[in-house]
This record gives C-alpha cells, sequence and structure tokens, in this order.
C-alpha cells in the first residue's frame, strides 16, 4: 500500500496542537488516533515530498509507543501568551530534544503578515521561529517540504495573522557535534605553534634584558687590564696579534652565529611582553602626526559597535516584544542606531585619508619615484595572513564552541569551505552575489578597502604632479558614484533613508545589501573625501595654526548631528 505523502505534513500539524494542550499518555494516544484518522487520501501525493526513510522512522517511532516520543512532543515550541505584541519566538525545549537519542531539533523560520496589529501595522512582515523535534533520519527539505506544504493546504491563520511566505528556513542542529576534523587538529596545531613562538620569544627577550643590565656592572676601564699576550701596540717585542679570524672554522661560525642571530630577532617578533607593551603604550608623536583620527577611530568604533548590538542582536536573540522595539525606532534619539550605517563610512574617509597623504609624504621624500609593485604587495602581505588565521578559525573552531536552537544558523559552517578563496581575492562583496552568504561576511569592508586602495595610485599621482587634474578626478568619481546609487535606488524602490532598512523593506523593494551596502561603486565617495582632505592636509602640512576653541565644539556635533538626521 502506496503511503500518502502529505501524511507526514498533516501529522507536523497535529503534534503541535496536542503538544499545546494535553499532557503525558494522553499525548501519545490522542496523536496516533489523529494520525490513523488521516491516513486517507489526504492530497495527491507527491513523491519529491518526503523521503520514503524520514516517513519510515516516523511510523516506527510512533507505533513502538515510546517514552521518547512523548518528551519530542513535549520539547516542540508551543504559542505563548503576548502574540499581539510580536512574541513569535517559540523555540520549545532545546536540551530535551537534543537528549533523545532517536530525534533532533530543527528550527523553522516563516514569515507572519502582521498588518493586523495595530502597534506593528507599519512592519510588512515578521518571522515566527518555531522549534520542532524531528527524527533523525528526516533531512532539514523533509521538515522543510513538510512544513510547507502543511501551510499551503491549510491556509494557516490565527487571530487574523495571515502568513505571507509560505516557505519556511529550516536549520536542524546535527547530533552527535561534528567529529573533530583534519582541519581541527590542523587548526590546533598552528595555534599551539605560535603559543610555543610567544613564550620563547619572551624568554629571549627577557634573558636579553637581564644581560643587558648585568654588562655595564662587569665592565671595567680597557687601561686596567694588562694583556697576557702583547702585542706591538702594546709595546711587545715584534709579536703579532692573535686573530681568530685565520682558524679554519671562522668562516662557518660567522656563518652559524648570523643564522643565530636572526632567528633570535625572529622569536624576539613573537614576544608577548614585548608586542603588549608597545599596543598599550601610548608615546609623544611627531609633529607631522595627526592626532584627532584617533577620537574619530574612537568614536567611530563605539558607533560601529552600538549598531551591529540592534541589528544582530534583533535577528539572533529571538525576541518577544516586537511592539516595543519598533517603538523604540520611532523616538528621535534612536536615529544614531538606525544611522550606524554611516559609522562604517568614517573608516572609509580615514582610510583614505591616510593612504593619500603618508603616500604623498613618501613621493615627496623620494622625488616622485616609488616601487609601486612593492605598495600593493606589503598591503596584501599586512591583511592576508591574519584574514586567513580568521579564516581557518571560524571554519574549523568555532562550530564546536556553538550549541543552541540557531548553532547552524550563526556557525555558516557550509559558506567558508566554498568561498574562502573569494576572501583571499578580496572580492567577496561581489561573489557570492547574495549579501552575508560570504565566508566571514562581515570582510565585506576589506574587499572594499581594497578595491579603493587599488585605484588609490591613479589619484594620488595626479595629485602630486597635477593637483587640479587629481581634483577633477576626485570630483568625477565621486559624481558618478551618487549618479548610480540614485538609480539604484530608484529602479529597486530603495527608501531614501536607512532607517527604514532597519524597521523592514516595503515589498518588492529589492535586495538592499546585495545591490547597495556592499558595492564599492556605492561606497566610495567617502573613501574620496579622504583623499581629498588628504592631500590638503599634506599641502598645509609646514604651516602652523591653531584650531579656536568654540571651532573644536562644532566639529565635535558635527558627527552627532549626522547621526540624528
Amino acid at each position: 500500500m502506496v503511503l500518502q505523502q502529505k501524511v507526514f505534513t498533516t501529522s507536523l500539524l497535529l503534534l503541535f496542537i496536542c503538544a499545546m494542550t494535553v499532557q503525558g499518555s494522553d499525548i501519545y494516544s490522542l496523536y496516533r488516533t489523529l494520525y490513523e484518522a488521516q491516513r486517507g487520501p489526504l492530497l495527491k501525493p507527491n513523491a519529491e515530498n518526503v523521503t520514503a526513510e524520514c516517513q519510515t522512522e516516523f511510523q516506527t517511532l510512533l507505533y513502538n509507543g515510546t517514552a521518547a516520543l512523548v518528551n519530542a512532543l513535549d520539547s516542540f515550541g508551543k504559542p505563548q501568551s503576548g502574540l499581539l505584541v510580536g512574541n513569535w519566538a517559540w523555540y520549545g525545549h532545546f536540551t530535551e530534544c537534543s537528549n533523545l537519542e532517536d530525534f533532533k531539533y530543527c528550527l523553522l523560520t516563516m514569515i507572519v503578515d502582521a498588518a493586523v496589529i495595530p502597534s506593528l501595522k507599519h512592519l510588512p512582515a515578521i518571522p515566527i521561529e518555531w522549534g520542532v523535534c524531528a527524527p533523525n533520519l528526516c533531512s532539514n527539505e523533509d521538515v522543510h517540504n513538510s512544513v510547507e506544504t502543511l501551510l499551503e493546504y491549510l491556509h494557516l491563520t490565527y487571530n487574523g495573522l495571515r502568513l505571507v511566505n509560505v516557505s519556511a528556513a529550516v536549520s536542524c542542529v546535527q547530533k552527535p557535534v561534528v567529529p573533530y576534523s583534519a582541519g581541527f587538529y590542523c587548526c590546533i596545531s598552528v595555534c599551539a605553534i605560535v603559543g610555543v613562538l610567544m613564550i620563547v620569544g619572551s624568554v629571549i627577550d627577557v634573558i636579553k634584558r637581564r644581560s643587558a643590565s648585568v654588562e655595564p656592572i662587569l665592565s671595567v676601564q680597557s687601561g686596567d687590564i694588562t694583556p697576557l699576550i702583547p702585542n706591538q701596540e702594546n709595546g711587545g717585542a715584534g709579536g703579532k696579534d692573535f686573530d681568530s679570524s685565520h682558524t679554519p672554522d671562522s668562516g662557518w661560525r660567522r656563518i652559524i652565529r648570523k643564522i643565530l642571530s636572526c632567528l633570535r630577532l625572529l622569536l624576539l617578533d613573537f614576544a608577548l611582553n614585548r608586542n603588549l607593551k608597545k599596543l598599550m603604550t601610548v608615546s609623544e608623536t611627531n609633529d607631522r602626526s595627526i592626532d584627532c583620527l584617533n577620537g574619530i577611530r574612537v568614536l567611530s568604533m563605539f558607533w560601529v559597535i552600538l549598531g551591529h548590538m540592534f541589528a544582530f542582536g534583533i535577528g539572533t536573540i529571538g525576541l518577544v516584544n516586537y511592539a516595543d522595539v519598533y517603538g523604540w525606532t520611532q523616538k528621535f534619539m534612536f536615529q544614531t542606531i538606525l544611522n550606524a550605517y554611516f559609522s562604517v563610512d568614517s573608516f572609509f574617509f580615514l582610510s583614505g585619508l591616510l593612504v593619500c597623504y603618508l603616500t604623498l609624504l613618501k613621493l615627496e621624500k623620494k622625488n616622485g619615484r616609488i616601487p609601486w609593485h612593492w605598495f600593493y604587495i606589503h598591503r596584501y602581505i599586512r591583511l592576508t595572513p591574519v584574514m586567513l588565521v580568521t579564516i581557518m578559525i571560524w571554519m574549523y573552531i568555532s562550530p564546536y564552541t556553538l550549541w543552541g536552537p540557531k548553532a547552524e544558523q550563526l556557525s555558516e559552517r557550509p559558506l567558508c569551505p566554498k568561498y574562502w578563496w573569494a576572501n583571499v581575492l578580496y572580492i567577496q562583496n561581489f561573489y557570492p552575489a547574495r549579501f552575508g552568504q560570504a565566508c566571514i561576511s562581515w570582510t565585506w569592508y576589506l574587499a572594499n578597502d581594497m578595491q579603493f586602495f587599488i585605484i588609490s595610485p591613479i589619484i594620488i599621482y595626479a595629485l602630486y604632479r597635477l593637483p587640479w587634474a587629481g581634483y577633477c578626478m576626485v570630483g568625477g568619481l565621486m559624481c558618478g558614484s551618487l549618479a548610480v546609487t540614485g538609480v539604484l535606488t530608484a529602479h529597486f524602490d530603495f527608501p531614501a533613508s536607512t532607517s527604514a532598512i532597519a524597521v523592514g523593506l516595503p515589498a518588492g523593494s529589492g535586495d538592499y545589501g546585495n545591490i547597495i551596502y556592499q558595492k564599492p561603486y556605492v561606497r566610495i565617495p567617502p573613501y574620496l573625501v579622504g583623499m581629498f582632505i588628504g592631500h590638503i592636509l599634506y599641502r598645509l602640512k609646514d604651516k602652523n595654526f591653531t584650531i579656536p576653541r568654540f571651532h573644536y565644539m562644532d566639529v565635535t556635533y558635527c558627527p552627532l548631528e549626522g547621526s540624528l538626521a
């Protein structure tokens, strides 16, 4: 007898309803009765819906009547109080499900129309997150297809809430945790080697410092010592100087000493005490330093952290009060958080300023001649090794530090093996095409910065030789970027303010992250402004001038005013 493919989807709904209202062994009895009643031809079979393995295991668990099934039903997420204020995070009990041998925890995300809720009527939709306890042999696709078909069939509504997207995103937490891989052991070995080098370097540095402090005590005046073998200068009777360089193995000794010296210097570069001291030391700067940039860095970093706390927090912690959060966004002072988009622009500005200013100083020192190939190589070597180590840790160690309902969503396990090479080439803001799907996706900023850096020598050299030509290039690129941004915004119907992005895009507005947020032809204006200011500072480097105190207030409050605009 052919098992109807839709039985499993109906069973999930029945399980959901029963788990809300029935306890203990009654759950099993009622659920089995309802399951039997629905085994008839509910809908036409669809062979691509749920795999036979999943259905077979589901039937086996059901008819065996084990206590584990009762626990599985109990661990399902259930609607709670506060639905009308946005309490739609129904995670269930992750640990209870994970402890069951034949089941695994899956988190489903469904998009729901919230227009009927007065406090949320301006939002196009919000997600329902539903935790389910599925049989081990059921894949993400099995659970996805079952729920999707179920919602389609039932046109499910609750108190006026309507599903606007029946497609459910599913992420199942695998059991047991992924076993230690070769990559994990390799990553741990690399980290251990670096740790040993840090310890050895620190020991060598301590010994070197103590030796340097002891030498002055042991030193004496050379005139106080009578040589045992006097030479001609010291009044010797025609004797020759004793020179160890004439010994047969002196050449090898010099080579060995040189190798040991290089090795010691290499180990000292890893010394923790040395590097920590350099990082923590605030030394006096030279006359040509730009101290105010440190303030811009600090304030911008605080701004970035504040904005990301809300941007990522809303999507990961499982809000139970969407209405309250939406109310915050309507307050005037909350614009500082909603406009944190521009905090990244301040770093682009700083990058453009420093690249232009420092390169112009070097061009002046070298009479306009710079080995441009080293200009690029130095930059690549500075950034890439650190990023590769970060990718390695993210790929092979972070999966073992995540355990919970959203472990699979946050780990990005399948992304780095596929797309790590895009990071090495600094094209992760173009490939993969979808925003947030790149390996360590936050490095879109580095991709943009590297792309700006690649074209910067053309502008910098023009500013050095023919400033008016450089200004024209900066102005032309900026106008082109603004024009492209305007056309894309109008074509895809994006809102004019980034504040609207934070509270939900209108339907049909497109993908803001893919088209606007991470693209270099949109983000380059602050970098160009930084290059322009860098050239102005270069021309004023030899002039002493003071800024009136009240102008400091203007400069301080301008960013605050911009964040509230």
